[in-house]
């Protein structure tokens, strides 16, 4: 009898024990979500004012991410460190891919390592706009396709809009016309279902390039436009736009006017072949109206030096 009461005692004091340390290493889990969810928190709000620093300062906007990827790598969190990297890549990805693809890289090893799938779609996506700036198109469909798979199961509505629109751009580079413009009408239906105004902004003005009538491409040009306005960081988008515009426009003096206003949008951003194509519209519509000196000056004085 003393026996069975010393093995119930010790039984009593092994559940004990245990439901005390299941109840601390929960609490610690606990406690570690919720330390990440914070810091991923932080984290999208250094995101939003990168996005929009970018294109005025990248010497700012690259050292804000850095400061952030210092951060997550004080808290040994794996999520915040995939997001980090992420952020200094995004930084990065408008006038020095070569960076962006080193920090996108580091973020994808670190993403697969700890099987944090959410953050692979935006990691997939942007790693295939800088392929696809390299012309290796293969290697920029592979990570199209798995960014829109992982977005589709994440929800995540924005990067699913994007690789469509990625998509139609490399289309549209080979000249399958109709596959493009498939690509860029879904792009457009996924943006509008969710009001993603720059991705449907991107993807009108893709549909506008393919459009044979002048007039119907200018008009979905100003209307991608009047969607791209609403959203902060998308100068680089609307001077593209505004020089597709310039480059249709028949009258010299709108072809003028609307690559003068491409110039504006571009001040101070260091864009330089945005910046040349529109010099060069702008010599184009000189030439047009026999004003030689105005249009030499253009291409040597401005187009030419950059």
């Amino acid at each position: 009898m003393r026996n069975l009461y010393s093995i119930l005692i010790s039984l009593l004091v092994l559940f004990l024990t245990y439901s005390c340390t299941s109840k601390a290493i929960r609490k610690d889990r606990e406690s570690n979500n919720l330390n990440e969810r914070t810091v991923l928190d932080s984290l999208d709000k250094v995101d939003s004012i990168v996005s929009i620093e970018r294109e005025e300062n990248l010497d700012l906007a690259v050292s804000r991410a850095k400061r952030a990827l210092s951060f997550a790598l004080a808290t040994h969190l794996p999520a915040p460190l995939v997001k980090a990297n992420s952020i200094v890549g995004f930084a990065y990805l408008l006038k020095q891919k070569d960076s962006s693809f080193f920090y996108y890289s580091e973020g994808l090893k670190l993403a697969n390592r700890y099987g944090i799938s959410n953050q692979l779609p935006t990691i997939y996506c942007n790693l295939s706009k800088i392929y696809a700036a390299t012309s290796d198109s293969k290697t920029s469909i592979l990570f199209l396709d798995s960014a829109k798979r992982l977005a589709t199961l994440n929800g995540n509505w924005v990067v699913l809009s994007d690789a469509y629109n990625e998509l139609g751009n490399i289309n549209l580079d080979v000249s399958d016309l109709p596959q493009a413009r498939k690509m860029f009408d879904s792009a457009f239906q996924v943006a509008q279902r969710h009001s993603i105004y720059i991705q449907m902004g991107v993807a009108l003005g893709g549909l506008a390039s393919m459009e044979k009538d002048v007039s119907r491409s200018v008009s979905l040009n100003k209307q991608a436009i009047k969607y791209l306005i609403k959203s902060t960081g998308t100068k680089h988008e609307i001077a593209s736009i505004l020089i597709n515009i310039s480059a249709e426009e028949t009258n010299s003096d709108s072809t003028i006017a609307y690559s003068l206003s491409a110039l504006k949008t571009l001040e101070g951003l260091g864009i330089d072949e945005l910046s040349i194509a529109a010099q060069n519209n702008i010599a184009s519509g000189y030439m047009d109206k026999k004003e030689y000196s105005k249009a030499e000056y253009y291409l040597t004085q401005k187009a030419i030096p950059l």
